[in-house]
Parts: structure tokens; sequence; C-alpha cells
């Protein structure tokens, strides 16, 4: 590694720091963010007014990290009110799931705690609706939440709110039709969400189709604006069935590397799609974006000994197909979470959606390096002196289709670290690899002058 503008740290490297004097006794320390308590209650709201679950369910409570994905909490209960201790006041996505059949807790939005007192949420039951499908076989609903397949019923239990039903039924003649339906449950709208002005649906399967075409891999396929999704293994030839469906795109990606190319082929509904002059061009390459992050440690200072404080800033830059975790479906990419969980839904992303996006992700404030930013120092967390707030978040262009081409976006962060040393010459700075968002950057570390690298698992 080298002092400025070195190549990328990943894993752990380890710095060992020499030639520095150190006093007996600390002057300063770093303080850890402070934990907090996150009070749940289940119920209904009914004309504006709030009624507390009386009957027990069982239910599966997750605290999700809304930086890295990953759950920092998890419990399954039959309590209707349950109050969550947390490490820290930062902000933090909940996801409540019923475990009880026609029982659907809706989406909960990211939240930050206070650290000063209980912060209370309510998770609201939604209403559901509930109608006779005889002629179905099995089915799948997409949603604010996912129902897994269902066979052998005859009705559907649908929560509140736009979704999209799979279907697969049986025809009279024994062929079989797979359909993908939108779905709007209003308490004020139709009881039937709409289905009865699209049933029965079309029949049979959307057949896409390549003779050899010399073109191996696999074929990434995903429904705007439902974000129904599957893979292809292609192996010259293909034959696969898409269900059919009454409005929106297909499209089709070639992976390079578990990467989509830059420019989909798309098409609508039909019977029959061929796919062979697609398969025979060349995949369009993936934009090349570069995320950069700096840490420059200040020169020492003999008023702050065993404390080290860091210039921190970044900018990141991703393409569009990498989502973020404040949201769930992040593998659908950033503009379809925005146009599913802030917009209409509709399968493209306005700028007022663009702009709300850009609002809330200003608000994701972080203190704890290790986890968020960049790195630990000893084994113990290096933590901001304020909170960091991204700032110029940005989707470029602003508004496009959830899946359109070339798109990309991305913020900057600047801030103060600080860090505590221990009573040895030698010091550990861990930059963890932890599988999020910010990890595809360029890690450039500038020392004081009197440190010395004397070691890194990468031999930088």
């Amino acid at each position: 590694m080298e002092k400025d503008g070195g190549e990328p740290i990943r894993f752990h490297a380890i710095i060992m720091i020499s030639l520095l004097i150190l006093m007996s006794t600390p002057t300063g320390q770093a303080e850890e963010n402070q934990g907090t308590i996150l009070d749940i209650e289940m119920g209904y709201w009914v004309n504006g007014n709030w009624n507390p679950l009386t009957t027990s369910f069982e239910f599966e409570i997750r605290i999700i990290d809304p930086w890295t994905g990953q759950v920092i909490y998890y419990e399954i209960t039959n309590d209707t009110k349950i109050q969550i201790e947390l490490e820290d006041s930062e902000p933090i996505r909940p996801e409540i799931r019923s475990q009880e059949n026609g029982v659907f807790v809706q989406l909960l939005p990211m939240i930050s705690p206070n650290s000063s007192v209980t912060t209370f949420v309510k998770a609201n039951i939604s209403t559901v609706f509930q109608f006779s499908a005889d002629e179905i076989d099995s089915w799948k609903y997409i949603g604010e939440q996912t129902i897994d397949w269902i066979n052998g019923t005859d009705s559907l239990t649908l929560p509140e709110g736009k979704g999209w039903i799979e279907t697969i039924y049986t025809e009279d003649d024994n062929s079989i039709s797979h359909n993908l339906l939108s779905v709007n449950c209003e308490i004020s709208g139709n009881a039937d969400c709409g289905l009865t002005d699209i049933w029965p649906p079309s029949e049979g399967t959307l057949r896409i189709m390549a003779q050899d075409s010399g073109w191996n891999g696999t074929i990434l396929v995903r429904h705007s604006p439902s974000g129904w999704e599957d893979r292809i293994s292609v192996n010259g030839s293909l034959d696969y069935d898409l269900p059919r469906i009454e409005n929106g795109q297909w499209y089709l990606w070639r992976l390079i590397n578990e990467t989509p190319e830059l420019l989909p082929y798309s098409f609508d509904d039909a019977l029959f799609e061929s796919l062979d002059s697609w398969l025979s061009t060349d995949p369009s390459m993936p934009i090349s974006l570069e995320s950069t992050m700096f840490l420059d440690f200040e020169e020492e200072n003999p008023e702050t000994n065993f404390v080290e404080f860091a210039d921190w800033s970044a900018s990141i830059r991703l393409p569009t197909h990498i989502g973020h975790p404040m949201f769930p479906s992040s593998n659908l990419g950033i503009m379809y979470q925005i146009d599913k969980f802030i917009g209409n839904w509709d399968g493209t992303v306005d700028s007022v959606e663009s702009n709300l996006f850009s609002e809330i992700l200003s608000t994701l404030g972080w203190k704890d390096a290790g986890n968020s930013g960049c790195c630990s120092l000893n084994e113990e967390g290096m933590f901001a002196t304020e909170p960091i707030y991204p700032i110029g978040s940005h989707i470029d262009p602003a508004i496009g289709g959830v899946f359109a081409d070339g798109l990309s976006w991305g913020w900057d962060e600047t801030g103060t670290l600080i860090g505590n040393f221990t009573d040895s010459n030698i010091q550990i700075l861990k930059i963890p690899f932890r599988g999020h968002i910010r990890d595809s950057a360029n890690l450039t570390i500038d020392l004081p002058n009197k440190w010395e690298l004397r070691h890194s698992p990468q031999g930088e």
C-alpha cells in the first residue's frame, strides 16, 4: 500500500505503528454509540384511530441494518407488544411477518431511534381481500411482502395495496396456462381487487426460443413493473416458458461475470418470442464506475494521546442494477426500489420520486465506522465525531424506466473519525470485507509522517 493513491485495501489490513511516544494515562477516548429501546405494538388503524391487537398471532421480527442489509435482531414471538434493546441509535429497518395464513403486516419504513427515550412503532395489520378462485391450481403473490406458492386452494387472500399474482391453472384440454396479473386491493375500491376486468386471463404461456446461437451462459429475466425474476441457463439453443402478462414489459440481459450487460432486450406479451437475432449479437459491456474512499490520519497531537483523529471522505458511484438495503429487494436495483417502495409502482421513476429518494438517503446518518464506514482500530470501533450523512445523493439521469439502460447513482460523504490507541507501539487497523455496497470502492489511507507500515496481509 502506498501512502497516497495506493491500491485498494481489502479484508484485514494491519498497520504496525512505531516511533510513538506513549503517555501512561489516556487523556481522551472515542465514545461508542449509546443504546436505546424500540417498542413495537401490533394493531390496526381504523379511521385514523389506533386499535391494539387483542388476538395473539405468531410474528417473525427482523431488525435490519439499512447500510449493510444484515439482520441485527431476530425473534419469533406470540406477543402483540414487544420491547427490543438496541446497541445504538443508528437507523434501522424493521421487518415483521406473520406466520398465520391471511395475516399481513404492512411494510414499516426505515426509522431513526431516539437515543434518549424509547422509540414507539405501530405495526399495522393489513386489511385483507378474499374471493373465490376455483380455476387456479396454484398461485403466488408479489407485493410489499411475497407470498410463496400456495397449492390446491379455491380462494385468494390478498393484503391491501398494489401487487401482482402469478397463477397456474390447467385448461379443459390439459394444457397449462401461466399468468402474471396486476391487482389493486383498496378499501374504497373494487372488492375483487380489479381481477374481474382481466379474468379469465390469456391462455397458454409465453414461449421464448432460440436455435443454436453458439452463445452459452445465463440470461437474467425480469418483468417491469412487478419485479418477477428468473435466471435461464443457455447452452446454444433455448426453449423456455414465461408467464403471460396483461401489462408491462419483459427485460432480458446476458450476464457477464454475474453482471448484467448494459442494454437489455425487451418485449411485451405474446405466445412466442424469438431470441435468435438478439443472441447472435455481442453483449453490450456494463458501464464502469469507480467509487473512492479516503482515510487521512492527522499528525500526532501531544494533547490527544491515546486518541487518533482521521478525516474521512467518500464518493460512491454505483450502477442502478445495484440497490440499497434501506429498502427490501435490493437485488432488483435502486430504480425498482424507488418505484415500488416510495413511488407509485408503475415501472418508471419520475422527478418527484427521484427527489424523495435523495431526501430519504440524506437522512441515513452513521457513526460506527467499523460497520458502515471503513475500519476499526485495535479491535475497537472507530466512530464519527458527528453523524456522517450522505450528501449530493443522485440518480443520473434522474428519471426513467426501472430497468432502463446505462444509469448510475451515488452519494458523497465527509466527516471526522476518532479511534483509541493502546499502550503499545504496535497498533492494528482493520479494514473488513463486509459484503455490502461500499466494498467495491477503492480505499486510500494516508498515514502520519512518523507512522510506518510494517505488515499487510495483502503485501501492499
